[in-house]
C-alpha cells in the first residue's frame, strides 16, 4: 500500500459519505442552484453528476496505491445468476406494487390526491425536462453509491480489519449510507440503509456490483411513474 492511498482513503470516504448532506444543506440554504434560478433543479442535477464522476480520479488513485483490481471491488460477472434474478424479481415486484398502490390511492382516496398535488421533495422533478435528465441523475447514483458504498467500503472494511467478521461490516457500511442521507429525514435514512444491508448482501453472495447497480437503477427510476407533484411544463 502506497502512502498516499493511507491518506487518501479516509479522506475520500469522508467526502463522499458528507457530499449528500453537504448537497442538501447548501440547497437548502439556497447556496448552489438557489430555488429562485431559472431552472435550479436542471442546474442541481448536472452539478451533483459532475462531481460525482470527477470524483472516479481520486478513486482511482485509490485503487493504484492498495494495488487492487476492478474484481476486487466487484466489477466482475455475478456467480450466481439464478440468485440474481430472484432478488432482481423480489426488489422488482416491491416498486411495482408500491408504484401502482400509489397510482390507485391518487384516485382514489383524497388525502393521497391531496398531498401528491403539494410540492414534492426539492431534488425530485416536476417538470418534463427535469424528469429528462433525472434519469442519467439517477443512473450516476445508483452506479457510483454501488461502486463506492459497496464494492469499495465493505472490501476497505475487511482490508483494514481484517479480524472483523462480514456482517459487522455490512451493517456498518449499510448505517453509513443511511447516514449520508439524513436530509431525507428518519424514513429516508431508514430506507436507504435497509436497502444498503439488501445490495450489500447481493454483492457479497454474487461478488458482482452490476447486479445491485441495476436494481438500484430501476428503483431510483420508479419515480418517474409516480404521479408528479406540480404542474408540468
Amino acid at each position: 500500500m502506497h502512502w498516499f492511498a493511507i491518506l487518501l482513503a479516509p479522506l475520500f470516504l469522508l467526502c463522499f459519505i458528507t457530499r449528500l448532506p453537504l448537497e442538501a444543506l447548501l440547497l437548502h440554504f439556497r447556496v448552489i442552484a438557489p430555488p429562485t434560478t431559472r431552472n435550479w433543479r436542471y442546474l442541481f442535477y448536472l452539478h451533483h453528476m459532475l462531481f460525482s464522476w470527477l470524483a472516479l480520479l481520486p478513486f482511482a488513485l485509490l485503487l493504484l496505491g492498495l494495488d487492487w483490481s476492478l474484481q476486487t471491488i466487484g466489477l466482475q460477472f455475478p456467480t450466481h445468476p439464478l440468485l440474481v434474478a430472484l432478488f432482481t424479481a423480489i426488489l422488482l415486484c416491491i416498486n411495482i406494487v408500491q408504484v401502482l398502490f400509489t397510482h390507485y390511492a391518487a384516485r382514489h382516496v383524497p388525502e393521497i390526491r391531496a398531498y401528491l398535488r403539494q410540492p414534492g421533495p426539492a431534488h425530485l422533478p416536476h417538470t418534463t425536462t427535469e424528469r429528462l435528465l433525472f434519469i442519467p441523475f439517477s443512473l450516476t447514483a445508483a452506479i457510483l453509491e454501488e461502486l463506492f458504498f459497496r464494492g469499495f467500503l465493505i472490501t476497505y472494511l475487511l482490508h483494514i480489519f481484517p479480524r472483523v467478521p462480514l456482517v459487522p461490516a455490512l451493517i456498518l457500511a449499510a448505517l453509513v449510507f443511511g447516514l449520508g442521507h439524513f436530509s431525507q429525514k428518519w424514513g429516508g435514512m431508514l430506507v436507504s440503509g435497509i436497502l444498503a444491508l439488501v445490495f450489500g448482501v447481493l454483492y457479497t453472495l454474487t461478488g458482482s456490483l452490476l447486479p445491485g447497480m441495476i436494481i438500484h437503477a430501476l428503483s431510483n427510476l420508479r419515480i418517474l411513474l409516480i404521479p408528479q407533484h406540480a404542474e408540468r411544463t
